[in-house]
């Protein structure tokens, strides 16, 4: 094999078994610097069984592989459609890399326990044998990559026991690890394995778990996503774009979720009109949030004023409380444990039970470039009172990476503290935003969430609630996009207003002269409305949307251009 950047130091054969003791420095679920990932598209195959997946040297595309008898190797788009495929016919293959160096593929073959090396044509040009002595022949090796940094191998074994090979440059297995994570980076089985060189992790995906547990290349845990897709099999990472692909071999269908932090939180541009948030649904599914908004929970019990967020709003179902059984995947209408509710037009609440992942904190993220002035109204209200007693603090910051700080108005920082009787409320109006905060890209708001330290007795807490957020500015220039700022990739934007009676403005925005198809569909996934088709210049773009003649409810809109297809959601209440 070819030279790699890096040059290691052979390591004596070792097996380790990850314990907790290996764990103890892992307390966080999630980092704030990859918090979340969000579902953008789901697209159908026309591949049997796809196995595994990998990027390709050309970000657009993937490779993938079928497990079914007489299955092949194909490369796709990142819309799903065949693009080619390799005429070698594996047996039961369950996993695939490709690797830039020497630009070949990687099969792994459950069945025959063997990983093998494919030329550009389909050509066989070695096979390694895995065999770790496993009897039972569909709890084989399943999931194969390649660290393009070292050159080493990593090999993934499904079950009985659940292991990881590491393969040195001459395909000597070197290590052997037992897969043994603890809490929620508990897995039942690994069915697909990625090298994500730019960070150099190891994103481990499980079927039957329905999660991703990434590690580094020691098999240390760093953080995991719970995934809502049936049987995923294959997983790639294209950390440029922030997107992960997920293959399933049960419903023959790629999704596309996109990577999601503080950091890449898309801004409301104030020059295009003002900012409301004003009705939140209990029904929104999970890691769904408002537009250019977030919510935040903790990694500890009762967060204080000083206390940093570690991750967004995103519950696994191990986070409901059984009598909450029926509403898993709709955490916004919870009735047990740390939750936030959607209060319709009184906007959400929040509240804390003592769960290591309380609560929390509001996150919006505006664009003041061009801005004279913003002012900021919001609501802040009581809507039970406990004994550990809560507040809510305003505080901003001018980019993503700084620290929060309190916004203050007329001298003193801006707090609702919880008040009685239960179902009182207080505005906030005309707060000016500081001299620091205009003019700039991103700019967030925070309202954060917080004990205060007093008890008035046992262990309850109050619950608070946050609504009405409008925020507008006065403009000192009408564009702040020049020609050199076009957009890096295509984007669709949330839709505001969302909700929205009876018309709302969808914006996306394009890096080139693109083909494009804007449509809507209805909840039952029929197309309602053709807005945009046609070919159109590279730049920002927006179309209203009138549902005048429509019921109310849930609808999707839907842009696909370059070979991408991108969906959002929006309710229409009448």
């Amino acid at each position: 094999m070819s030279v790699y950047k890096a040059v290691f130091t052979l390591i004596i054969s070792t097996i380790c078994l990850l314990s907790s003791a290996c764990n103890a420095e892992t307390k966080s679920l999630q980092p704030d610097s990859l918090d979340a990932i969000r579902l953008l598209s789901v697209v159908d195959l026309q591949i049997k069984d796809p196995s595994g997946l990998a990027l390709d040297a050309n970000p657009d595309r993937l490779w993938t592989v079928s497990d079914e008898s007489g299955g092949r190797v194909y490369l796709i788009s990142l819309s799903g459609e065949i693009i080619s495929e390799l005429f070698y016919s594996g047996d039961d293959m369950e996993g695939i890399t490709y690797d830039p160096v020497s630009e070949t593929l990687w099969i792994v073959e459950e069945r025959l326990r063997q990983i093998v090396q494919l030329g550009p044509s389909g050509q066989v040009l070695q096979r390694i044998s895995v065999d770790i002595g496993q009897e039972i022949e569909n709890d084989g090796p399943e999931g194969i990559a390649i660290n393009s940094l070292t050159g080493h191998m990593y090999v993934a074994n499904e079950k009985n026991p659940m292991v990881i090979m590491e393969l040195d440059t001459g395909l000597e297995i070197i290590s052997v690890t037992h897969i043994n994570f603890e809490g929620g980076f508990a897995m039942s089985d690994i069915s697909g394995l990625f090298h994500e060189p730019e960070r150099d992790e190891l994103w481990i995906l499980s079927d039957i778990s329905q999660k991703i547990v990434v590690t580094d290349t020691g098999l240390n845990p760093i953080r995991w996503y719970h995934l809502d897709v049936n049987k995923p099999e294959g997983i790639a990472v294209d950390m440029n774009r922030r997107r992960v692909y997920i293959v399933s071999d049960q419903d023959d269908k790629l999704y596309t979720y996109e990577l999601y932090s503080l950091s890449n939180l898309e801004p409301f541009r104030l020059d295009e009109g003002d900012y409301r948030f004003n009705y939140w649904s209990p029904d929104e599914p999970n890691g769904n949030y408002p537009p250019n908004m977030v919510f935040q929970q903790s990694n500890r019990d009762d967060p204080g004023l000083t206390d940093e967020m570690t991750g967004l709003y995103l519950l696994t179902p191990e986070d409901y409380h059984s009598d909450d059984s029926g509403s898993i995947g709709f955490p916004y209408r919870l009735t047990r444990r740390t939750r936030i509710n959607g209060l319709g037009a009184g906007g959400i609440s929040m509240i804390n039970t003592g769960q290591g992942r309380d609560l929390g904190a509001v996150v919006l993220a505006i664009d003041t470039r061009g801005m004279q002035e913003v002012l900021v109204d919001w609501l802040g209200g009581t809507v039970q009172i406990n004994n550990r007693m809560y507040a809510i603090q305003l505080q901003y910051r001018t980019q993503p990476d700084e620290t929060f700080r309190p916004l203050m108005h007329n001298g003193e920082t801006v707090i609702y503290a919880r008040s009685e009787p239960a179902g009182h409320s207080k505005w906030f109006r005309d707060i000016p935003l500081p001299a620091d905060a205009l003019g700039k890209a991103n700019v967030q708001l925070r309202w954060k969430f917080y004990f205060t330290g007093t008890t008035t007795g046992g262990g309850g807490r109050d619950e608070l609630r946050i609504g009405d957020i409008f925020v507008r500015g006065t403009s000192t220039a009408t564009s702040y996009r020049h020609e050199e700022e076009l957009p890096g990739t295509i984007q669709l934007h949330h839709n505001f207003p969302n909700p929205f009676n009876p018309a709302t403005q969808i914006r996306y925005s394009l890096p080139e002269t693109s083909e494009i198809k804007l449509d809507v569909f209805n909840a039952a996934g029929q197309r309602i409305a053709r807005l945009v088709s046609g070919r159109q210049p590279a730049g920002d773009h927006a179309v209203t949307f009138d549902a005048s003649g429509l019921a109310s409810g849930m609808y999707v809109y839907r842009l696909s251009a370059g070979g991408m297809v991108l969906n959002r959601s929006m309710l229409l209440l009448k």
